[in-house]
């Protein structure tokens, strides 16, 4: 990917387009994502999984609807926690199902700006239905828990990372450590469409190059961070011990999903160049049958089909 994006750099054409990309990634999604996912590692340091997986599972209902509640919160952070415990085998499927029904991504803080009121109600009901589907679902899904003993067994088997795997996994915490607070208080104020570049006595395309340059950062050593041998090492979630500290596993976390939203702005927004596609012209001419478009765009991986429409 830092290639891919390299070669979008060199052309005319595209390094506009890539250069805003790169910026709303980091600053629209991934200062989030690590806000969200610090605060949860730090609230669980002392919480071990196991104690966490038998206490959802005693409570069904409560764990449905605090992932409900998770799900709402503006950002994408709840939803990549549940997501993330369904794959350790900590959550139901239920679960999942209420995060992702509930959740508002970043277009959250969108609609928080511009209509507070209806945004406000738009977290109720998305509450209310997605805690009422996972529980639904929960009914009829014969969920079990991933083996102990077959991840043990292949963790065993794994290689050990690499000498540059420890070197960018330190320095990408350091990294994290650095940037999460002023990326995340630039990325409030553009979330509630505050001239921020005015605030820091810059231009707006001075900003977007700051940006672009930490996302550009970030990918570079998410692509060092693992030996690249499958999906796994690509998601920095090798069957090996995890990272010991939770600033490692929040910034790892939030590399991987930077990665995949950047992947889709750069699809969708280059789509448009290629394709001379006129989307505002298109909306407006469906009627009815946009309702449908959203739910489909809504199907797509990753939070960032929202806030486009």
């Amino acid at each position: 990917m830092p290639l891919f994006i390299a070669i979008l750099l060199t052309y005319n054409s595209t390094r506009a387009i890539t250069l805003s990309v790169l910026s709303d990634a980091f600053f629209q999604v991934a200062a989030f994502v690590y806000a969200s996912l610090a605060l949860y590692y730090v609230a669980t340091l002392r919480v071990s999984a196991e104690a966490i997986g038998n206490y959802m599972k005693a409570h069904p209902v409560h764990e449905v609807g605090l992932s409900a509640l998770l799900g709402a919160l503006p950002g994408c952070g709840g939803a990549i926690i549940v997501v993330t415990q369904y794959t350790r085998g900590v959550t139901s499927f239920g679960a999942v199902v209420a995060v992702l029904t509930s959740t508002m991504g970043d277009a959250a803080f969108l609609l928080l700006a511009q209509a507070p009121l209806d945004a406000l109600t738009v977290m109720a009901v998305s509450v209310t239905v997605g805690a009422m589907t996972g529980l639904v679902v929960n009914k009829f899904h014969n969920y079990q828990a991933p083996e102990a003993d077959g991840a043990l067994q292949q963790s065993q088997n794994c290689d050990k990372p690499k000498t540059v795997s420890h070197k960018a996994i330190s320095l990408s915490k350091v990294f994290w450590m650095i940037a999460s607070l002023p990326s995340l208080a630039i990325a409030l104020g553009l979330a509630f469409q505050l001239p921020v570049h005015s605030y820091l006595a810059i231009s707006e395309s001075t900003l977007t190059l700051i940006g672009a340059a930490l996302c550009i950062s970030s990918l570079g050593l998410w692509s060092l961070c693992g030996s690249g041998s499958g999906y796994a090492s690509i998601t920095k979630e090798d069957l090996i011990p995890p990272p010991p500290k939770w600033q490692e596993k929040a910034a790892l976390d939030t590399q991987f999903v930077l990665a995949w939203v950047v992947l889709a702005f750069l699809m969708f927004e280059l789509s448009v160049v290629w394709f001379g596609l006129d989307i505002a012209g298109l909306l407006q001419s469906m009627g009815p049958g946009l309702v449908g478009l959203a739910i489909i765009i809504g199907f797509l991986p990753g939070s960032e089909g929202s806030p486009r429409i």
